[in-house]
């Protein structure tokens, strides 16, 4: 699967933000009776995954966007402790 249109993209906030916004990746197992595709064999599958991992880089980071005080580069934030 690929983000086709990733201008539309627009990740942010947390749980207990007005705006949260969030990507939600889910994996199923393909269903023999329901699936429009053939399937591959439940011993195959579980081939593929056995070693499969899923990563996804993160930037945890705090802004305050109600605080505009200007820190010069290369100085120490005072703020911080």
């Amino acid at each position: 699967m690929c983000i086709k249109d990733r201008e539309s993209l627009d990740l942010k906030g947390d749980y207990y933000s007005e705006k949260f916004r969030y990507l939600e990746v889910k994996v199923y197992r393909c269903d023999k009776k329901t699936s429009k595709v053939k399937c591959k064999s439940d011993a195959e599958i579980d081939e593929y995954f056995k070693d499969a991992t899923l990563s996804i880089p993160i930037i945890n980071s705090f802004f305050d966007y109600n605080d505009f005080q200007k820190i010069p580069p290369g100085k120490n934030d005072p703020r911080i402790k």
